[in-house]
C-alpha cells in the first residue's frame, strides 16, 4: 500500500504529490487547488527524448499517443530540475523512473519553490 505524504508549509498550505506512485490524495478539503509539474520522466537517449517532448508538446499528456510514449523501452530518467533537483538517470523502466522521482521529492520535501 502506497503512503500519502502531506506537508504543511509556513503559510499553512497542505502540499502533497499526485500522480502515479504518489499514493491516494489526502482527505483534505480545499477551496483552491494549485497543481504544478515537479519533474519530467523521459527517455535517456537524446533522439528518443526529443521525439517524446515533441509529441507531448503537440498532443499533450493524455490520449493514445501519450499512452504509447509511456510504453517505450528504456532507459528512462527523472528530470527534477523544475523542483531544484538533479537529473536521476538510468531507470530500466518508466515506472522505476517515476518511483525515483517520487522518492526524491518526498526525501527533499518536494524540492525548492514548492508553492510557485
Amino acid at each position: 500500500m502506497e503512503k500519502t505524504v502531506l506537508i504543511i508549509d509556513e503559510q499553512g498550505r497542505a502540499l502533497y504529490l499526485e500522480g502515479p506512485g504518489a499514493g491516494p490524495p489526502p482527505p483534505v478539503k480545499s477551496v483552491f487547488k494549485l497543481s504544478r509539474r515537479a519533474g519530467r520522466v523521459e527517455p535517456v537517449k537524446l533522439w528518443k527524448r526529443l521525439a517524446f517532448r515533441a509529441l507531448r508538446l503537440l498532443l499533450g499528456d493524455k490520449g493514445r499517443i501519450a499512452s504509447w510514449t509511456r510504453s517505450w523501452k528504456g532507459p528512462w530518467r527523472a528530470d527534477l530540475r523544475l523542483s531544484g533537483g538533479p537529473v536521476l538517470h538510468e531507470a530500466a523502466t518508466r515506472e522505476e523512473a517515476v518511483r525515483m522521482e517520487v522518492r526524491w521529492l518526498i526525501d527533499h520535501d518536494f524540492g525548492d519553490d514548492v508553492a510557485t
